[in-house]
């Protein structure tokens, strides 16, 4: 199916560690994918408290997301019995139905790379992965096929100051 072969792909063409936000529907899936492929694998929640409120007139919001974690048993990690869950109270600016807040993948970034390191986000959107990079001397390649998102993405880019070297 497509979701197994996208995750084949990503881990082919991955050197360190992969964050796979996805839908419950998928999770198992991704999670099972990545383990038999010889990733060692947690599963990360995102607490919000802001969710966004479509349909909460209808049923419960949705104020949690699920995110595969998979590392390679050599790649590079940061950090210290840290907890694969967080609770971020900061607002979400909303360039993007689906943005996560800066401050997370930031989080990721510092426990899973080095400088210099090269970072892919193949779901760029508006750019939060590109953006945490560059504060964090990191490269980054995004791919998205809206061109309205790659715009606000190039200028969430664009307002960065240039990293010191």
């Amino acid at each position: 199916d497509m979701v197994k072969t996208w995750v084949i792909e990503m881990a082919r063409v991955n050197k360190g560690t992969l964050y796979i936000f996805c839908a419950d529907q998928q999770f198992s899936t991704v999670f099972n994918q990545l383990e038999e492929l010889g990733f060692i694998v947690r599963k990360f929640e995102w607490l919000k408290t802001n969710p966004n409120v479509m349909n909460g007139q209808h049923f419960w919001l949705s104020s949690g997301e699920l995110c595969v974690v998979a590392k390679r048993p050599s790649a590079y990690y940061n950090g210290n019995c840290e907890k694969a869950y967080k609770i971020l109270g900061s607002p979400i600016e909303r360039n993007h139905p689906t943005q996560k807040p800066l401050d997370l993948f930031g989080e990721f970034i510092l426990r899973s790379t080095q400088d210099g390191d090269t970072i892919l986000d193949p779901f760029m959107g508006s750019g939060t992965t590109l953006v945490a990079a560059k504060q964090l001397k990191r490269n980054a390649i995004g791919i998205e096929i809206s061109p309205e998102y790659c715009k606000i993405a190039q200028q969430r880019l664009d307002a960065q100051p240039n990293p010191l070297f």
